[in-house]
């Protein structure tokens, strides 16, 4: 299936979207935040909550999360924590409004409009009370919002039938959050058969 890739002006329209949705409740240091930060802070300063339970048992045994924070280490060393976490936010939406807009693309191939819409939709999704399913648009970053963005390309990527593609942007997903692979190995086996 062979399907046109989104416009420099489609793309212009979601940067700006993201922007807009990003900013719209975006707070650091909520929420998840609270489990998530101080993991992050530790593999930063080693001596960082030294006494801590919480942080020891999460830093020094399995955590689903740990693998995406040591790829973070070095950016935030970079850029600062708050930075990189509103980037990395900015990042969940653009790349979200992005693969539902590819999606759309094929979905409504005859509806010029239609992955602006169906961008403007995820991106516009209420939050509350919706529980973990409704991480479509964030306004915090979160590994699972992350994941999405990945499993959403994965999919544009099983549509189009480019399985290596699929399975390299389903791997990176598992970065951001291990339980990506129960949602990877069942588009692999759609492909399978």
């Amino acid at each position: 299936m062979q399907t046109k890739n989104l416009s420099g002006r489609e793309n212009y329209i979601l940067v700006l979207l993201a922007t807009v949705a990003t900013l719209w409740g975006y707070d650091f240091g909520q929420s998840d935040h609270l489990e998530h930060l101080p993991i992050l802070y530790r593999l930063l300063d080693a001596d960082y909550l030294l006494n801590d339970d919480f942080v020891n048992v999460n830093t020094s045994t399995y955590n689903p999360r740990l693998l995406l924070f040591y790829v973070l280490v070095p950016l935030a060393k970079l850029v600062g924590v708050p930075a990189l976490y509103l980037v990395l936010a900015w990042g969940c939406n653009f790349f979200t409004a992005r693969a539902t807009a590819l999606i759309a693309r094929i979905v409504w191939q005859d509806v010029a409009t239609a992955p602006l819409w169906a961008a403007v939709a995820v991106l516009t999704v209420p939050l509350s009370n919706w529980g973990e399913v409704a991480y479509l648009r964030t306004d915090i970053f979160i590994p699972s919002a992350a994941a999405t963005a990945f499993v959403l390309h994965g999919l544009y990527y099983l549509l189009l039938q480019r399985w290596l593609l699929m399975a390299l942007v389903l791997g990176a997903g598992a970065v951001a959050h291990p339980l990506v692979l129960p949602v990877a190995g069942a588009m692999l086996w759609l492909v399978g058969g």
